[in-house]
């Protein structure tokens, strides 16, 4: 399914599901009070967001640069890797505020 896509494709979806991201899990947040619970239900909205956006990103590497499936995988679990840290961080400190 995805190997007709283009680069250029595979990079607009990146940025499309990063501002989705940014948009529903790091700014409506801070802009409305809400509580706990509605900060969790934005989350999964953010996770499933950085998740396909990460994925995105790991294909449109493996396009440009011609990666094989090996690397690229690394690329992906090692970015989804570094975004649950930070998610984990933020949640906790954002829990901690309350």
């Amino acid at each position: 399914m995805f190997k007709s896509l283009s680069s250029v494709t595979y990079l607009i979806l990146f940025v499309l599901f990063t501002f989705l991201f940014l948009h529903e899990f790091l700014f409506m947040p801070f802009l409305f009070n809400f509580s706990i619970l509605e900060y969790i239900h934005l989350g999964w909205l953010g996770f499933w967001s950085i998740f396909l956006a990460i994925i995105f990103l790991g294909l449109f590497l493996r396009k440009a640069y011609n990666l094989n499936t090996k690397k690229t995988l690394l690329i992906i679990g090692g970015s989804i890797l570094l975004v649950f840290v930070m998610l984990l961080i933020l949640l906790l400190s954002v829990a901690g505020q309350l």
